[in-house]
């Protein structure tokens, strides 16, 4: 359930953004956040997501093992309540772009040059 979790929000995130960036206009205007959120450049926003979650996962599991629960309860109720914020705009992002595009989007062409 995690990885799931981890997985469909990461896409959606990624991609939405890829989306939204994805003009020429605004790669002249802000190259650094085209990069940031095209994953051009080691820094950008899907290495970025992996590490947070990665360590929201790992901080949990060892403040589950480590801690007694009443010291505990703090640290859990910021972390769900991230894990709430990611969820509930995930289902509110996908539900507008299926709005958006019904539930058959464009597909896109792969070109082999240009990856």
């Amino acid at each position: 359930m995690v990885g799931s979790f981890y997985v469909s929000v990461k896409l959606f995130f990624t991609n939405y953004f890829q989306q939204l960036t994805d003009k020429s206009s605004f790669a002249l205007s802000y190259p650094s956040l085209f990069n940031f959120f095209n994953g051009v450049d080691d820094f950008s926003f899907s290495v970025l997501f992996t590490y947070a979650y990665a360590s929201l996962v790992i901080f949990t599991t060892l403040i589950s093992i480590a801690a007694p629960l009443d010291r505990a309860i703090n640290y859990l109720i910021v972390v769900g309540t991230i894990l709430s914020v990611f969820t509930v705009l995930s289902v509110i992002g996908i539900a507008v772009f299926l709005g958006q595009t019904g539930f058959y989007p464009p597909e896109k062409q792969y070109d082999p040059d240009t990856h």
